[in-house]
């Protein structure tokens, strides 16, 4: 093999034996950060995945409770407060009967909720209490109306009672 000659200042030649020099492609900065990067992509997907897979399941009254669990009727102090605290009961309670008993409730005003409840023959006692809650949300809610942080400790009580007679029994 015949290597190009380089020409000095005292005519002595040198052989050019390197070419140019490149780094090898696992030595660039973007690889390893692409790498790293994908790495805690994938590690922090598979943990999520694991994480839904084993998660456990909640039966519909444990996931009203830990809901209504929640709330404080004693940190709510202006009306908006109020407002919140009866939009999520009354929220929670729909859900719940939508889990619970597979219902069609979802479209629903709080009112037409009763309605369809006492058209389908549920419990007199249990649409009763219901009622109670929802007409004070109502009040609270659209009305403007002041309420006692005791009455709304009544309701959220209410609340916890009615998912408690509407459990289903234990399976033996």
């Amino acid at each position: 093999m015949n290597l190009p000659t380089i020409p000095t200042a005292n005519h002595i030649e040198f052989s050019d034996i390197y070419g140019y020099y490149t780094p090898p492609i696992y030595e660039r900065p973007w690889l390893l950060a692409g790498i790293i990067i994908g790495t805690i992509i994938v590690g922090v997907s598979i943990f999520l995945i694991l994480k839904k897979l084993f998660a456990k399941k909640l039966t519909p009254n444990q996931w009203a409770y830990e809901e209504l669990a929640k709330l404080t009727p004693t940190k709510a102090v202006t009306k908006h407060d109020f407002k919140i605290f009866y939009s999520t009961i009354t929220k929670t309670l729909k859900l719940y009967l939508i889990k619970r008993y597979e219902l069609n409730l979802l479209a629903k005003t709080d009112d037409e909720v009763i309605i369809y409840l006492t058209e389908h023959k549920f419990e007199a006692n249990l649409v009763e209490d219901l009622k109670k809650i929802t007409d004070n949300a109502l009040l609270v809610k659209f009305a403007n109306q002041d309420i006692i942080k005791t009455q709304a400790e009544k309701d959220l009580a209410l609340a916890l009672s009615f998912v408690e007679r509407t459990k289903p029994a234990p399976q033996e």
